[in-house]
């Protein structure tokens, strides 16, 4: 048994309710995928294709959080 990884580049930018292994197919064609591969998602892409987004602009950062970026 191998241990092989292999990054995936999405073209487009990951959205609210988007189909991660369509997205992933169409990314890839001619990928060669198995019976018994295993896909992992970092968690950035599950929360975009979840809707978990904040805005930045309406984040208020605390005087704590300040005096560390100094």
């Amino acid at each position: 048994m191998t241990l092989e990884i292999i990054p995936v580049y999405v073209e487009n930018e990951i959205k609210p309710g988007d189909d991660l292994t369509e997205l992933l197919l169409d990314s890839n064609p001619g990928s060669n995928l198995h019976d018994g591969d295993i896909l992992v998602f970092t968690q950035k892409i599950i929360s975009k294709q979840e809707g978990r987004i904040a805005n930045l602009s309406n984040v208020k950062p605390t005087l704590l959080a300040i005096g560390y970026s100094q």
